[in-house]
């Protein structure tokens, strides 16, 4: 198991590619929405009914499913810093599960072991001290280099622990964002095809004109639901791909 930076780098892209095309599609449904209060042909009672719940339902699902996906797209932004600023800024940055760990129980082996090599050898050296007198080797360069790794090991684990938390901190953050708005879309749809909102006011008179106002109503709900619930739902996927990638690090120190 390991944690490539290049990956949360390339999911980076995606995601902003994932905004960027959801943005668009809505840009579509607002513009199709503005068409519907321009429609001069369209007036009346129902019309401006119709005109207003477009105008402010609608109006404010379609912002409010761009404005997550571009929180979405800051907070994962902020992932990248954070991984940068606190682990690693290489572009190259692989953290292999088990590695450090790893390295730092070798690194304690072989200290242990060395330094029983060179008590044995002071035995040897003291033994034979009648005869001859040869000084004791000097260790000091190897025990600085095996504690200067064990403490290297132990820093990254430390950074990498601060940065799984701020980071998993902002994933669930993200996906409360996502949450929130697609309750309230969710909401918007279930009021608008069962004929909620503005549409209400209209009356017998105006039926043929309802008829119009719900079938356009329907059309351009169905609209918004497969573009934008297509896209964030993707942007959804993403935001679940990187909590994956970063429940791997936490194996990093748990293992």
């Amino acid at each position: 198991m390991k944690v490539e930076f290049e990956e949360l780098l390339h999911l980076q892209k995606e995601i902003d590619r994932s905004t960027k095309e959801m943005a668009a599609r809505l840009e579509v449904v607002r513009q199709k929405t503005n068409a519907i209060s321009r429609l001069q042909s369209f007036k009346g009672k129902a019309a401006d009914s119709a005109k207003h719940y477009f105008h402010t339902t609608h109006g404010e699902m379609i912002e409010a499913l761009v404005t997550a996906a571009r929180q979405v797209q800051h907070r994962y932004n902020q992932i990248i810093s954070e991984f940068e600023g606190t682990v690693d800024d290489s572009p190259g940055a692989v953290l292999h599960a088990d590695y450090m760990h790893d390295l730092n129980q070798k690194t304690r082996i072989l200290k242990n072991q060395m330094m029983d090599i060179y008590h044995e050898g002071l035995q040897v050296l003291h033994s034979i001290s009648d005869i001859v007198s040869i000084p004791a080797p000097d260790l000091g360069h190897f025990i600085e280099s095996a504690e200067a790794s064990q403490k290297f090991a132990n820093e990254v684990n430390e950074k990498l622990h601060a940065f799984d938390r701020k980071a998993l901190q902002i994933v669930e953050e993200s996906r409360r964002d996502v949450d929130r708005v697609m309750k309230k879309v969710m909401e918007a749809g279930e009021r608008s095809l069962v004929g909620g909102g503005q549409a209400d006011c209209l009356n017998d008179n105006d039926s043929s004109l309802h008829e119009q106002q719900v079938f356009v109503d329907k059309l351009a709900i169905f609209i918004l639901m497969s573009n934008g619930f297509k896209a964030m739902q993707r942007t959804y996927k993403y935001i679940n791909k990187s909590n994956t990638l970063l429940i791997a690090a936490i194996q990093f120190y748990i293992y």
